[in-house]
């Protein structure tokens, strides 16, 4: 999870290819089961993006021949959690990330650029969806050290010092996140849009977040399917009477 991730998924639509990315750390088996389903051209290490950079000619000579995407073609693979059974690999086309991004700026009023702060997996379509909210503002993304996420005063010095403006993650994480900040008597005026997902929201985590919400911020819950491009459900959970 660093820069080079968000390079080379950028770099793979450049020449209009499709992605898939795979974590070397689940089992050898399901990494070897996905490359046999999809056969791709190409391996990119990440490790190998920094001297591929060294040898790229210049990036207007590049942009200018960028591939135009059409709707149908697909834009990345992605393998299911396998919750229901076996893991399998879907694919997803530009025009879904199209039309998501687009649903974003609607619900989540993302009509400035956004600083938006990483905490997902890389290899999960959440951290496609902060890259986006980034990248479709004219933003910044702002990665967080995979063993610093549960550190939660690093987070909020992370956050005041950088102005993010959006945060998505777990309701475990965002709850001991938002206790800490009340704890420690700090508002992040900056911070205008929170999501949770990825996991099960209760309502009396939902109503115990909301009474520690500072005025000015938004408070939803996500869900979306692998196969239906990264958010597919969204509910505002400012209200914290609901039962």
């Amino acid at each position: 999870k660093s820069i080079e991730t968000a390079i080379g998924i950028f770099a793979a639509w450049t020449i209009g290819a499709a992605w898939c990315a795979i974590d070397t750390s689940i089992p050898e088996a399901r990494t070897k089961r996905t490359l046999e389903i999809l056969q791709p051209k190409t391996l990119l290490f990440l490790d190998n993006i920094p001297n591929i950079i060294e040898r790229s000619t210049d990036e207007k000579e590049i942009m200018s021949e960028a591939y135009a995407f059409n709707s149908g073609d697909v834009a990345y693979y992605i393998s299911t959690s396998g919750s229901t059974g076996e893991p399998k690999i879907v694919s997803l086309k530009a025009e879904g990330l199209s039309q998501i991004i687009q649903s974003w700026k609607q619900f989540y009023h993302l009509d400035s650029e956004q600083y938006v702060l990483q905490l997902g997996s890389w290899t999960s379509d959440v951290f496609l969806g902060d890259l986006l909210k980034a990248w479709s503002t004219n933003g910044y993304l702002f990665v967080c050290e995979e063993e610093k996420r549960i550190d939660m005063a690093y987070l909020a010095e992370m956050a005041a010092k950088y102005n993010i403006s959006f945060l998505e993650s777990t309701p475990v994480l965002v709850r001991e996140f938002i206790h800490f900040l009340n704890e420690e008597n700090r508002v992040l005026k900056d911070l205008k849009t929170i999501v949770v997902g990825a996991d099960t929201f209760r309502l009396e985590e939902k109503n115990e977040i909301c009474d520690m919400l500072w005025e000015g911020v938004n408070f939803y819950n996500g869900y979306g399917l692998s196969e239906c491009t990264i958010e597919s459900l969204v509910y505002m959970c400012n209200n914290n009477q609901d039962s």
